[in-house]
């Protein structure tokens, strides 16, 4: 047997029923992000991904990358045991000009609805690292969902109307070169303590602030993944693992502690961190 087979077949195969798991905990307007797949669609050479859905009440939304995984500057080769943690696939990414993204549709944005958004990370530099972010300019902003200048996890929703937000930062750093489970949620009330933070399934100390915010803006700007399109310098440096522990979000459902609890179990018993 290959090294391709023992290792990508392999672990595609013990990840199956993770996919349950996962999506029993997300509920059906779950979309997550496998970033690689076991087919021809995300694979390591593919210029894009399918987005996996629960069912038809999230979009079969397609992802396309800046360059496929294995052009990455760190190539994504399903053969070499460092491109996987555990059972599941890592990407690596460089900081500058790696991402994705999927044209804009109502699902990605948040108006007046709960939302919750997460991902399994190991940031060599956390400082400024986007995950979600749903602007393009400061008439064209919705949402950032990632890490502010300290390296903590930050969510923003805008109000690019009045040009205003509602925000909710960790008061400490996420610890570098070590993996974490960090969430984002929401609750579509319009108030900054309506945003929550968890890492490694447990709430983080936040700090809140709003500004001149009325409701969230709902627009055409494309969702990016990885990489806030209006600030050139907010790219993701470092790990994220892809499969059924991919980077996901929901909307009209804010994920509640005990959720959360559950997804980290599953999370760290795939990535053999138990």
């Amino acid at each position: 047997m290959s090294a391709l087979d023992s290792l990508w077949k392999r672990n595609f195969a013990a990840l199956g029923p993770y996919w349950h798991h996962v999506f029993g905990v997300l509920g059906a307007r779950a979309v997550v992000l496998p970033l690689v797949g076991a087919g021809s669609d995300g694979a390591p050479d593919a210029a894009s991904f399918t987005a996996r859905r629960w069912s038809t009440a999230a979009p079969d939304a397609v992802f396309t990358w800046s360059e496929p995984p294995a052009s990455f500057d760190a190539p994504f080769d399903p053969a070499d045991p460092a491109c996987w943690q555990g059972i599941a696939p890592v990407l690596t990414l460089n900081g500058s000009d790696e991402k994705c993204g999927a044209p804009s549709h109502y699902y990605w944005s948040l108006p007046r609805q709960q939302a919750s958004f997460g991902v399994w990370a190991r940031l060599s530099d956390a400082a400024n690292a986007t995950l979600f972010a749903k602007k393009l300019d400061a008439s064209k902003r919705e949402y950032r969902v990632g890490f502010n200048a300290s390296g903590a996890p930050v969510i923003t929703v805008y109000d690019s109307s009045r040009g205003g937000y509602i925000q909710t930062e960790g008061v400490s750093a996420i610890g570098e070169d070590e993996w974490h489970f960090v969430v984002w949620t929401y609750d579509g009330l319009r108030q900054a303590h309506g945003l929550n933070v968890y890492c490694d399934g447990a709430p983080c100390a936040t700090t809140d602030s709003t500004t001149n915010f009325t409701g969230s803006s709902s627009g055409s700007s494309p969702l990016r993944v990885f990489e806030d399109a209006q600030d050139d310098d907010l790219f993701y440096t470092g790990k994220v693992a892809g499969g059924p522990l991919g980077p996901f979000h929901i909307d009209r459902l804010a994920l509640k502690q005990e959720q959360v609890e559950r997804l980290y179990t599953l999370g760290r018993a795939a990535l053999g961190l138990v």
